[in-house]
């Protein structure tokens, strides 16, 4: 006889699950306005403010002994996370596991520049990687819209938006009624600036000149002084006054595209010009 020992482990395969994923749940249109984003198709998030993802490894296991199945969900933290974020700031992300359970993870980031291509969205990918396995986060929304406009520092120079919009496009009255430009049209601009400028200064000076003398004192007797005094006012003063007068004239060749999107439930029309 002898005694054979051969150990065996049987793992089942080992799930990510999101807890809990932040974004905003208000957006302000105005000093007064907020809409919600409750049924939006993608969740909105706001340039570096900060949001947070928890996550949670665990492998699943099912008891058949009984006839009815049992399931039961076994902790594991011999796993790396690996998370791709393209919603994410620039060194803005940071993993931290729980201090009272190791299998909850806390990962957090700062939104950082939005995306200026339809359909406007940026995208997360999550994964758990264990033996070189990847395995895919479950229970998560992976695309998402970034809303501002600042720079992120990253950038040699940006370009601000006009404040005053080529062209606004509106629809008459009516519910079949609509508006639209046609591709090749040809829009002028005329814009004509008059103004004025104007400023002077002016300086008083005055001088004093003359002789003074006198004579006696000791054994001459009492001193008497005598003094002429010249006077001399003179001012000088300059003034300077320019009126400006300039036409700018815009012209728009063509219009190579026109097409409306959806952003927000919000309806958007994009004109492209050259």
């Amino acid at each position: 006889p002898y005694h054979l020992y051969k150990p065996f482990v049987y793992r089942s395969t080992p799930v990510l699950r999101v807890t809990d994923q932040t974004s905003d749940e208000l957006i302000n249109i105005n000093d007064t306005d907020v809409i919600s984003t409750e049924g939006f198709q993608y969740p909105v998030y706001s340039q570096f403010l900060t949001y947070k993802i928890d996550l949670m490894t665990f492998e699943r296991y099912e008891n058949l002994d009984s006839g009815t199945p049992v399931e039961s969900l076994v902790p594991i933290i011999d796993g790396q996370l690996n998370i791709t974020n393209n919603l994410a700031l620039d060194d803005s992300e940071e993993i931290k596991r729980d201090d009272n359970d190791q299998s909850i993870i806390h990962y957090t980031f700062r939104a950082g520049l939005p995306s200026i291509s339809p359909p406007f969205t940026r995208n997360i990918d999550i994964k758990y990687t264990i033996n070189e396995v990847d395995y895919p986060a479950e229970n998560y929304i992976k695309e998402g819209i970034i809303l501002g406009g600042q720079s992120d520092g990253s950038q040699t120079f940006i370009t601000a938006g006009p404040d005053i919009p080529e062209i606004i496009l509106r629809d008459p009255p009516g519910s079949e009624s609509s508006a639209s430009i046609e591709s090749g049209e040809s829009i002028t601009f005329n814009v004509n600036y008059d103004g004025a400028e104007g400023g002077g200064a002016s300086e008083d000076i005055k001088v004093f000149g003359g002789v003074k003398t006198a004579g006696g004192g000791g054994l001459a007797g009492p001193v008497i002084e005598a003094q002429a005094v010249n006077t001399l006012n003179f001012g000088i003063s300059a003034k300077r006054h320019q009126r400006m007068e300039r036409a700018l004239q815009k012209h728009i060749l063509s219009i190579k595209l026109f097409q409306q999107v959806t952003i927000l439930g919000l309806w958007v029309l994009m004109v492209t010009c050259i």
